[in-house]
Order: structure tokens, then sequence, then C-alpha cells
């Protein structure tokens, strides 16, 4: 969802954590890096000890989002219930 609405640069993860091979590929090439978990206590944890062990090879920008309903924990459940168009203003105009 946030590759096709947001940004096109996007590496997804399937944990929590970034891998080496990833974390390789970000200290190549990128300087910045948002992260973008759920907002469940793995999520927020992943992003904290991110952060904690990179800061000083990124500007790293943690990025939050409303949990619409209780159970709500990812990106998926705030896009199925806002759609595509509210989905990217509010991202847009609250991420950079």
């Amino acid at each position: 969802v946030w590759e096709r609405l947001i940004s096109p640069n996007v590496l997804a993860l399937t944990t929590s954590a970034v891998g080496k091979a990833q974390f390789r590929f970000l200290k190549r090439f990128v300087k910045t890096v948002n992260m973008c978990l759920d907002m469940d206590g793995p999520g927020r944890q992943g992003v904290l000890s991110f952060i904690e062990y990179n800061a000083d090879y990124f500007n790293i920008r943690n990025i939050k989002y409303p949990s619409l309903r209780k159970g709500d924990k990812d990106l998926g459940d705030l896009w199925k219930r806002w759609g595509d168009e509210k989905f990217r203003k509010y991202f847009l105009n609250n991420w950079r």
C-alpha cells in the first residue's frame, strides 16, 4: 500500500527487525530511513531498537499512525478503513 500510494522507495520487512543484508543495502544507498512498522509492541520495539543502534548511520523517522478500532495494528487495517485517498493525504501531510 505504501509503495503504491506514498513513495516508490520501499524496503518491506517481514519481521520487526532489519536483516543484515537489508542493513548493508540501506547503509550503502540511503541517508534517511522512514520506519513505519506495526503499532503493536513488537513493531514499536523494532523501530526503537533500529533507532538506538543505527542513529549514527541514518536520519531515522519514526512514522506513527492512528489506530481507528481496537485490534487495528498495521497499515493494512488503516488503509482498509480509510481507502486510498484519505490514506495518501494523511501520510503525505504527516511523514515528510
